[in-house]
């Protein structure tokens, strides 16, 4: 999202890199969230509400079918989603002419709060599976016409760094979530599970991080406390955050 910003302030190979990362970063978060959050409730010998333990554990012998949502929701998802992107950027056209620049996923992150916060003050549930489906499908596009046009040797000397940024990355973000953020949270089975989000969209995405906590509660146990703590966090506290975190950045002498 500031891949853009960056190459205008004279990092030509921005995109590129952005790209290049991400993908990188969608392998590894699915590699490491998983087995580190099994680690945990296994060691710690927990488990969810329902009291299945690691040990008592069977799998089921089916699944649950998948029901998907009427083409109706569907539609009106999309819409919603459309609203969302298009008052956004307007936002994000008025925020630029009074000189603060934002990406344009943050002012559509913001109306899209909006829009959710007025559904739910007038009764009006929106289907979140269609939603989230519908931005697993844009983002997976977008990264295959990215990737499609990338040129991996305009690379060059940054694989090195690269490479060198993710391993400090997944060490870094491992022993916080592992050592620190699961003692913070309480060592029960809700604080393994947050720190198998917590791994996902600190590595990768949300997307990564939803899927890991589904697998975990699907095999161990349901956790809500765990699934709410990581929507509000990955899905808001952090892009905003970043938001200012990177525009600061940004800022620096380095980057001039």
């Amino acid at each position: 999202a500031w891949a853009k910003e960056a190459q205008a302030m004279g990092l030509e190979r921005a995109p590129e890199i952005a790209v290049a990362a991400a993908t990188l970063a969608v392998v590894v978060g699915a590699i490491v969230s998983g087995p580190i959050t099994g680690w945990l409730i296994e060691r710690k010998k927990l488990h969810g509400p329902a009291g299945r333990s690691p040990a008592s554990w069977v799998a089921p012998e089916a699944a649950t079918p998948v029901v998907a949502p009427p083409i109706a929701t569907v539609m009106l998802s999309l819409l919603l989603i459309v609203v969302a992107v298009l008052v956004g950027d307007a936002f994000n056209g008025w925020a630029k002419e009074a000189g603060f620049v934002l990406p344009g996923f943050l002012t559509a992150m913001l109306v899209g709060v909006a829009i959710t916060n007025v559904g739910d003050a007038f009764g009006a549930k929106l289907d979140f599976t269609a939603i989230e489906r519908g931005g697993e499908i844009a983002l997976q596009a977008f990264l295959v016409m990215f990737l499609m046009s990338l040129k991996l040797w305009t690379l060059g000397a940054a694989i090195g760094p690269l490479m060198a940024n993710v391993v400090i990355q997944v060490l870094v973000t491992t022993l916080i979530g592992a050592l620190l953020l699961f003692r913070w949270l309480g060592r029960d089975y809700d604080a393994a599970v947050t720190v198998g989000g917590f791994l996902g969209f600190g590595l990768s995405s949300m997307p990564v991080a939803m899927a890991t906590m589904d697998g975990v509660a699907s095999r161990y146990g349901p956790s809500p406390k765990a699934f709410l703590l990581i929507a509000l966090a990955g899905s808001f506290f952090v892009d905003l955050a970043n938001a200012f975190i990177v525009k600061a950045f940004l800022t620096l002498p380095w980057f001039h």
